[in-house]
C-alpha cells in the first residue's frame, strides 16, 4: 500500500456517534515541505492484523461492525492535498478515536477558504453536553491552518469533553502571532448563554506543540493538567478560566504572555517549566479580591525523592509509548497464536493462554485487539513487557470467580511482576474493569 501526503479540510470534522465503540483511524502521512508522495509507513499498527471486535455491542451486531478503519483505503480520503478530504473522513468517524501514524504523523490542513468562526475538528458530540463526552482520543497528528488568513477566527480542536479522554502527540501549526487562530479551545458555555452543553471536566492533555497563533490553548473548566506542552511564537500560550490548573514539564518561547490566568479562581501550579524570550510568564488576579490586583504567587523549592526525579532535579516524565520503533514482526497479536487461543469475546476464560503468551513474548510488543478479555485469576506481567490495546476498545475484565470474592483476601486481576522482579513494564490503551460486584478484586497491583 502506498499512501500520499496532506489531507485538506474545508468544512469542519465532528467526532460523533457511539462513544463506547471507538475506531482507530490512520490518516495517511505528511510532509511539511512539499507534497511529494511518501513511501509506505513502517508503523506496525497499520499492518498488524486487526481481528478484534467491539467490546460493548450485542453479539449479533459485532460481526458486521468495523472496528478499525483506514480513511484512505477504506473510505477514499485523498491525502495528496489536492482534493477536500473532509467528507470521506467524516464518513469514517462514527466513534471516538483519531489515530495518526506515529512514525510520520499525517497533516490535516485547513484550506484557505475555511469558514470563519469554525473549528477544524469538533471532538465534542454535538447532541451531548460536554460532561457526557467520554472515551475520546486524538493522537499522532499535525493540524495546520497556515493557509488561512491570520486574522480569521479559527480553532483547530474543540475539546469540550470530560474524563477518560486523550489528546496527545499533536502539533498545531498556525500563522506566527496571528490575531484569530487558536489551537485547542474548551468552552465553558455555548451561545445562547447559559447553555450547559459546554460544561466539561477535563483531566490531562500531554505532549502537544503549538506553533504560532493568537492563543495556543483556551481552557475553561476545571482540573486540567498539562504535561510536555510547548508554545512557540504565540501571542498568548494558554488562557485559562476556572480552577485547579497544573502545567508541568512545559516550555514557552517567543510568546508575549505565557499564561493568562485572569480567570483562575483556584490554584495554578507551574512545575519544571522553562521560558525563553517571553514577555510575562503568568498574569493572574488574586482570587477573591474585589480590587483584582495582580499577584506573583509563591515560588517554592521542595525536597524531591531521588527515585522520582531525573538527576535529582525535575520529576521524571515520558511520552506515552507508541512502540513506533518496533517492526511488525516484533509485535505479538494475542489472538493469532494457534496453540494458545485467546478469544476476547466477553465470555471465554482467557487467563491461562494470555499468561503463557505474555511469558513467551518478553521483549516484544504484545497487542490486544479490540474486545473484552475475561480472566478468573491474575494476569502476571513479567519484566520487560510492553502491552498495548486499541484505545478504549480493549478491556481486561475480572469474571465472577472465587479468586475475586473475598475482600479480606483480595487478588490482583493484573499484577506487574512478582516480589523481587525488576525491569520495564508498560501498559498502554487498555481498560481494566469487572463483570460483577467483586469486592475481592484489585484491578492492578
Amino acid at each position: 500500500m502506498k499512501l500520499l501526503a496532506w489531507l485538506t479540510i474545508s468544512p469542519s470534522l465532528a467526532l460523533a456517534g457511539d462513544i463506547a465503540v471507538p475506531h482507530q483511524i490512520p490518516l495517511g502521512f505528511s510532509s511539511l515541505s512539499d507534497q511529494t508522495p511518501l513511501v509506505q509507513s513502517s508503523y506496525w499498527y497499520e499492518t498488524v492484523n486487526h481481528n478484534g471486535e467491539a467490546s460493548f455491542m450485542r453479539p449479533p451486531c459485532k460481526s458486521a461492525y468495523q472496528v478499525f478503519r483506514n480513511v484512505v483505503t477504506d473510505f477514499g480520503a485523498d491525502n495528496t492535498g489536492n482534493v477536500d478530504a473532509s467528507t470521506a473522513i467524516q464518513k469514517a468517524i462514527d466513534g471516538t478515536v483519531l489515530l495518526g501514524d506515529a512514525t510520520n504523523p499525517p497533516t490535516i490542513k485547513a484550506a484557505a477558504s475555511f469558514p470563519s468562526g469554525q473549528h477544524i475538528i469538533y471532538a465534542k458530540d454535538p447532541v451531548q453536553p460536554g460532561t457526557n463526552n467520554f472515551y475520546i482520543a486524538i493522537k499522532n497528528l499535525i493540524i495546520d491552518s497556515t493557509d488561512v488568513d491570520k486574522a480569521t477566527t479559527i480553532g483547530h480542536i474543540d475539546w469540550t469533553v470530560s474524563q477518560a479522554t486523550q489528546l496527545t502527540n499533536i502539533v498545531f501549526n498556525m500563522p506566527n502571532f496571528s490575531t484569530g487562530h487558536a489551537g485547542v479551545t474548551v468552552a465553558l458555555n455555548y451561545p445562547p448563554y447559559p447553555d450547559p452543553s459546554g460544561f466539561n471536566s477535563g483531566i490531562i492533555l500531554n505532549d502537544l506543540t503549538f506553533n504560532g497563533g493568537a492563543t495556543g490553548m483556551i481552557l475553561n473548566g476545571q482540573q486540567f493538567v498539562l504535561k510536555g506542552t510547548s508554545f512557540n511564537r504565540c501571542n498568548t500560550g494558554i488562557r485559562v478560566n476556572g480552577f485547579n490548573f497544573v502545567v508541568h514539564n512545559s516550555s514557552f518561547a517567543d510568546c508575549t504572555t505565557g499564561i493568562d490566568a485572569h480567570g483562575v479562581t483556584g490554584s495554578l501550579t507551574v512545575l519544571d517549566t522553562i521560558t525563553t524570550n517571553i514577555g510575562t510568564l503568568s498574569l493572574q488576579y488574586a482570587p477573591g479580591r474585589p480590587e483584582k490586583k495582580f499577584v506573583d504567587g509563591e515560588f517554592l523549592t521542595e525536597e524531591r525523592s531521588a527515585a522520582l526525579t531525573v538527576d535529582g532535579n525535575n520529576y521524571f516524565t515520558m511520552k506515552p509509548p507508541t512502540y513506533r520503533e518496533f517492526p511488525v514482526d516484533q509485535v505479538v497479536n494475542v489472538k493469532t497464536i494457534t496453540n494458545l487461543p485467546v478469544q476476547g469475546d466477553g465470555s471465554t476464560d482467557d487467563t491461562a493462554n494470555i499468561n503463557s503468551i505474555l511469558l513467551q513474548s518478553v521483549g516484544k510488543v504484545v497487542y490486544f485487539p479490540a474486545g473484552t478479555y475475561m480472566v478468573t485469576d491474575s494476569l502476571i506481567i513479567p519484566p520487560e513487557s510492553r502491552i498495548i490495546g486499541d484505545a478504549f476498545a480493549t478491556a481486561i475484565s475480572a469474571a465472577s470467580s472465587s479468586k475475586f470474592i473475598d475482600p479480606h483476601a483480595p487478588t490482583a486481576m493484573v499484577k506487574l511482576g512478582n516480589p523481587g522482579d525488576v525491569g520495564l513494564g508498560q501498559i498502554v490503551d487498555m481498560l481494566f474493569t469487572v463483570s460483577d460486584v467483586l469486592p475481592g478484586c484489585k484491578l492492578v497491583e
